[in-house]
């Protein structure tokens, strides 16, 4: 393996002008140098193009039309593949992700301890605490980000593996695409839970973070709409039939308890015609599928993931 591999940035933007400058100044301010920068755009009808070619050392590379997070992403992918074969550190980053200072740095010191990683993602900063994403409510398959006092010198292995800052170890994927095509949204969960069940090296990096708020307009009716069919595409492309058969009325119960709790709390602003309309669009997709499409991972594997699993943290 290369001493310090190349760290391929790869930024995707649509409409993104109003965020993108910080975290490309996020990226020029590293104490190390050791990338290259793509700014990916999924067809912006902003100035976005103009706004990047203020940072030389950003490369702008039109997707074509709006392809979404996994389409757009998809295509950095192939280009890497194809473009930088000798390079296999690919880096997802959303264009409103800002970067620790120390990050590249750090990043090149763990690829270094830990070659034969999978994924990876640094901790998710919220105002001064930072969180891992490393806990798992297995009985909704959701990610729990849990907070962490301070920085260290720790890595912990993780099921969930955050996509607004996703560090892909090019090495191990051979497959044409990276990501399902879901447009927007749990394309990093499938991702990130499968591999974890299959290989266990998916890892979150203590010594460095991100800052990313991902709970900005959490409810707008699109963003709903797309949780909702494709929750349940996850659920399909990821895990065993016998254990999805066990599994589904149970998690069929829960978001409906779900549901009915952010109706609630929300007091009627929760757009629940797009949550139906996700659930429907999900349901017709599942059953289209489910006696065509191959296992996923294996039922004892699932089982001892999701119920037994325990990650304890390593230096």
């Amino acid at each position: 393996m290369r001493e310090n591999p190349k760290i391929l940035i790869s930024i995707l933007t649509y409409n993104s002008v109003d965020v993108v400058e910080d975290c490309l100044l996020s990226i020029k301010n590293q104490t190390s140098k050791n990338f290259k920068c793509f700014v990916f755009d999924n067809n912006s009808t902003d100035n976005i193009k103009e706004v990047v070619s203020k940072y030389k050392f950003v490369e702008f590379i039109q997707v074509g039309r709006n392809e979404g997070y996994s389409g757009g992403n998809n295509f950095a992918y192939k280009y890497f593949k194809t473009s930088y074969p000798k390079e296999f550190i690919m880096l997802i980053l959303n264009p409103d992700s800002i970067l620790d200072i120390n990050f590249v740095d750090e990043v090149t010191k763990f690829i270094q301890l830990e070659p034969n990683f999978d994924l990876a993602n640094p901790l998710i900063k919220d105002r001064n605490s930072y969180h891992s994403q490393n806990n798992f409510f297995s009985l909704t398959f959701t990610p729990i980000g849990y907070e962490v006092k301070n920085l260290s010198s720790n890595i912990e292995k993780t099921r969930f593996v955050n996509g607004c800052c996703m560090l892909i170890n090019l090495k191990k994927f051979e497959s044409r695409s990276l990501f399902k095509d879901y447009f927007l949204y749990f394309e990093d969960t499938q991702l990130s839970i499968y591999h974890a069940i299959k290989n266990n090296m998916n890892f979150v990096i203590h010594k460095t973070y991100v800052e990313h708020n991902s709970s900005r307009d959490s409810y707008l009716p699109y963003k709903v709409f797309y949780c909702e069919r494709n929750r349940f595409r996850y659920i399909l492309d990821t895990y065993n039939k016998y254990f999805i058969l066990l599994y589904f009325p149970f998690f069929l119960f829960f978001r409906t308890l779900i549901l009915g709790t952010l109706i609630l709390k929300l007091r009627g602003k929760y757009p629940y015609i797009s949550h139906f309309k996700g659930n429907y669009e999900g349901l017709k997709y599942f059953f289209k599928k489910f006696l065509i499409e191959k296992n996923g991972v294996g039922f004892i594997q699932t089982l001892k993931f999701l119920f037994f699993t325990k990650f304890k943290k390593k230096r």
